[in-house]
């Protein structure tokens, strides 16, 4: 075998040659020379560039990072990308879209158009359950001129849905109820009224008090959307509605003088007797 010289210790980090390959065969080769040569006791006092083996420190990692560059070249892959490649792969966390606690699609914005046709549902119910309320309310009462009211009122109310559908077709939309608990609320205490004063002095009088309720909801309901119609400008809708709005106040008034010229003294008179 022929014998090279070892390779000694440089001052700086060596320099890649020209050709590597070669170069590595030869350290391989005075590498394995310099082990078949009776290892030499290291000094005390010497600088730690010897390894346990016999081999130059210095050319043993340079041969390591040789071989380990020669083969990254070999497969294509630079140091960085064997690095990155040694990683588990990493993916780019997927776009989560934001929460819609609506889900579906977003809600419409309600206006005061919305409003207005929804409120007129409600009245158009109510008036529906009034008409249905007031034959029974007059076959109640004990006064003449109570029922005589209850009996005119139907009449009113019959027109009043009337004009309700008309105002409906003037903003073309479909006259249609929307369901009232107010509207059911009231008639429902009037029903009680009538099962738990049945044949006593103040059954008028409880009578006359539900029907006021009534009324008053209506003038609520109608005052309220005779203004509406007037900011929306819905002329024929506003003139239709005020119209309803006298005749329930009228009404109202026309309970209030029978109740305190009547009704009430008559509940108070029997309660004395």
């Amino acid at each position: 075998m022929q014998a090279h010289e070892p390779v000694r210790k440089s001052a700086g980090k060596p320099s890649a040659p020209k050709n590597v390959v070669n170069l590595l065969d030869a350290l391989r080769r005075s590498i394995g020379n310099d082990n078949e040569k009776p290892v030499a006791k290291p000094k005390a006092n010497a600088k730690k560039c010897v390894g346990r083996s016999g081999r130059n420190v210095d050319a043993d990692r340079w041969l390591r990072q040789s071989e380990s560059r020669i083969k990254g070249h070999q497969s294509g892959q630079s140091r960085g990308e064997r690095r990155v490649s040694a990683r588990p792969e990493l993916r780019r966390p997927e776009k989560v879209p934001p929460c819609n606690l609506l889900e579906g699609p977003m809600a419409k914005q309600k206006t005061l158009q919305d409003l207005f046709v929804d409120t007129l549902k409600d009245i158009y119910f109510a008036e529906k359950k009034i008409l249905a309320a007031l034959p029974k309310m007059a076959k109640a009462a004990q006064s003449p001129r109570l029922k005589a009211a209850f009996t005119k009122h139907h009449g009113e109310t019959e027109n009043q849905v009337d004009r309700l559908e008309q105002v409906f077709k003037s903003i073309d939309e479909t006259a249609k109820g929307k369901k009232c608990a107010a509207i059911l609320g009231i008639l429902e205490e009037g029903t009680e009224i009538m099962d738990e004063y049945k044949g006593m002095p103040a059954l008028d009088a409880g009578l006359l008090a539900a029907a006021q309720a009534v009324e008053h909801y209506e003038i609520s309901r109608y005052g309220t959307l005779a203004t509406w119609a007037d900011e929306l400008g819905h002329r024929d809708a506003a003139r239709l509605l005020k119209a309803t709005l006298n005749e329930e106040e009228k009404t109202d008034l026309a309970l209030t003088q029978l109740a305190t010229g009547e009704v009430n003294k008559h509940a108070e008179v029997q309660e004395a007797a």
